[in-house]
């Protein structure tokens, strides 16, 4: 006897071919934009557009920093790659001019 249509299996579609998808870009929980490039692997879009202008690689203790402070926005003129070092103190300064600004 024949299945009924609602029940015949049918197959799993992943990737672009399922109904959810976004074009391989999500946030991920801490409000970067991740961007996937292969089957599991996905990394953060504002590194993949600052080494694709660099036409390399970041090396290893740069990192790349969102001028206006939103994660989400990727363009050029929003992204400062620094080292670590450079990108910590630029964050203390900023918080110390807030804490001046908003309880000072």
């Amino acid at each position: 006897m024949c299945r009924p249509c609602h029940l015949k299996k049918r197959p799993y579609a992943s990737g672009s071919k399922h109904y959810a998808w976004k074009g391989g870009r999500y946030v991920n929980p801490a409000g970067y934009v991740m961007r996937t490039i292969g089957p599991d692997i996905a990394r953060r879009e504002h590194v993949l557009i600052a080494e694709k202008v660099l036409q390399r690689r970041l090396r290893p203790g740069e990192v790349v920093h969102h001028i206006n402070g939103d994660k989400t926005d990727n363009r050029n003129c929003n992204l400062l790659i620094c080292t670590r070092v450079y990108h910590a103190e630029l964050h203390n300064r900023m918080a110390a001019l807030y804490q001046k600004e908003h309880f000072c």
